[in-house]
């Protein structure tokens, strides 16, 4: 036999040998994806960022009763090709209460569940009955029973949520109880100081302060910079000269006045 067949043979068992070589190389590569994919899960994490005051809307049990009830079986009997994380992803963040959601599984066939919840400013007792909470963006959250969130009540004349309220023509008390209560929670001493807020009939808001018996004229949303400047002003100077005791209502409603109605 030539040279030049000796080679050709040579290459061509090169080749076959690299092609049988390749050959074994898939076959256990989808052996050990379809073996990885049939294998179940060893644990479940699940992380919730705390809300202030560690109170929180939504727990585990709330993250695994999803779960249950999207597979129809607990989420530790799953196999992993049972799970679709973009769908578990999105099923979380169809709770309203759920701000962000990130689900993911390590090598270890361990799941990892991490969520941020809404964080409440207001709680809304409107007039019809509805009761929820507003969060920072305007979005309505609903309560969790047996966990309330310890944010300031807000009552009186208030209509029902509609979706896009801040967007409505016509001003509406909603959207001043929200916007207030956005300048609340901004100001490290209103929110210390601000309980409850009530809108009267006329569309003119009281404040109630968790300490003492006082309440706060605080009148129509307008100048409202102002106004809570005169208030903390009055808070920080003119009430440890005053004393507590001494009045029941305060009126910050007019332009440069604190006017102090005795008890």
């Amino acid at each position: 036999m030539s040279r030049s067949k000796i080679g050709i043979l040579n290459n061509m068992k090169i080749r076959l040998a690299w092609i049988a070589a390749a050959v074994v190389m898939a076959s256990l590569l989808i052996l050990s994806v379809n073996r990885k994919a049939n294998s179940g899960i060893t644990k479940v994490y699940i992380e919730i960022e705390s809300l202030s005051g560690k109170r929180n809307l939504v727990d585990k049990k709330d993250v695994l009763r999803a779960f249950r009830n999207h597979l129809g079986f607990d989420i530790e009997m799953a196999s992993l090709q049972e799970l679709k994380i973009v769908e578990l992803e999105a099923l979380l963040l169809k709770d309203k209460r759920v701000e962000e959601a990130e689900v993911y599984i390590d090598s270890k066939n361990r799941i990892h569940v991490k969520l941020k919840q809404r964080e409440p400013i207001v709680r809304v007792h409107a007039e019809s009955g509805q009761r929820y909470y507003l969060d920072k963006d305007g979005n309505k959250v609903p309560l969790k029973k047996k966990s309330a969130i310890r944010v300031p009540i807000a009552s009186g004349k208030i209509g029902d949520y509609q979706q896009g309220f801040m967007e409505a023509k016509q001003r509406t008390a909603l959207q001043d109880v929200f916007e207030l209560m956005k300048k609340v929670k901004e100001d490290p001493f209103l929110d210390a100081l601000v309980e409850q807020v009530y809108v009267e009939d006329n569309g003119e808001i009281t404040l109630v302060p968790k300490l003492g018996r006082d309440k706060i004229k605080f009148g129509f949303f307008e100048d409202i910079d102002k106004k809570f400047y005169r208030l903390k002003w009055f808070y920080k100077e003119g009430l440890p000269r005053e004393g507590w005791d001494k009045f029941a209502v305060l009126d910050i409603r007019y332009k440069g006045q604190v006017i102090m109605k005795p008890l």
